[in-house]
């Protein structure tokens, strides 16, 4: 099983790829074991897991932790756009254990009482995939997204560096500060970015560009029907992406439901 440090149904912002606490913006790549669920491959999954679609499916192992006390997030229920009829349930690790099929695309949505509602945008999978253990948000941490109401939906962004890349004072592209974001086609959109730190986030409508964080929240936006939304990351000099994979680039706004969009610096190609 090909292991990542991109997370698949959660991305794990504030915190540049992994989920640890620091604030250096380094690459972490804090993974779930994944012993226990083995590699379905290309050929179907047997029955072994839960699967979305039809064979041939690829194997999705991923985990949640609470964002406060990274305790794991267990009967946290997740639904797939591709398979709406199902519900995934996060175990007493948990973790999820689901089959997908191979290059279909995939929306979650992942709710659990005491948790924000949250959505990551559509993914594909092209080969098994351990996309580790990602913060969930308590709603004990709703203020540090103002734009999110139950009439409103909200987006929040994070840069992240590719797998492997560690910060260079001499190389910008490895830095997290002075990306900027949009909406496109969406001219209405606000983007606030954070300072602070990863544990402390606070928005500053003062700021033009991301700090060390490399984060920021939109808000303006309406709810949308589908995975139509499509964002941009720039920097000068830098190659920097949301559509890196597994991640398509496309996000579905819903109200009162938190979306994480993360590019990635420089993006990740397929397997």
């Amino acid at each position: 099983m090909r292991t990542s440090p991109v997370l698949s149904l959660v991305a794990c912002l504030f915190v540049a790829g992994g989920c640890s606490s620091s604030d250096d913006g380094s690459t972490g790549d804090s993974t779930s074991d994944s012993s226990s669920t083995g590699s379905t491959g290309s050929t179907g999954s047997g029955g072994a897991s839960p699967q979305c679609g039809a064979d041939p499916t690829y194997h999705l192992h991923a985990g949640l932790v609470s964002y406060t006390t990274f305790a794991p997030v267990v009967g946290a229920r997740a639904t797939l756009d591709a398979c709406p009829e199902q519900t995934f349930v996060s175990d007493e690790s948990g973790n999820f254990d689901i089959d997908i099929a191979a290059n279909q695309g995939f929306d979650p949505r992942i709710e659990a009482d005491g948790f924000i509602t949250t959505r990551s945008g559509q993914s594909s999978l092209q080969a098994d995939l351990d996309a580790g253990a990602s913060p969930f948000f308590p709603t004990s941490v709703e203020s540090f997204f103002p734009d999110l109401t139950p009439t409103s939906p909200a987006v929040l962004v994070l840069s992240a560096l590719g797998p492997g890349v560690q910060p260079d004072p001499n190389d910008p592209c490895t830095d997290r500060s002075g990306i900027t974001y949009a909406v496109v086609d969406h001219p209405e959109a606000i983007v606030t970015y954070y300072s602070g730190t990863s544990m402390q986030p606070v928005l500053d409508p003062t700021l033009t560009s991301t700090t060390h964080l490399g984060s920021a929240e939109i808000g303006g936006l309406a709810e949308t029907p589908g995975p139509d939304v499509e964002l941009v990351a720039e920097k000068p000099g830098c190659e920097i992406s949301f559509v890196s994979y597994p991640h398509l680039g496309k996000y579905r706004l819903e109200n009162g439901v938190l979306t994480m969009a993360g590019a990635f610096m420089p993006p990740i190609p397929p397997p």
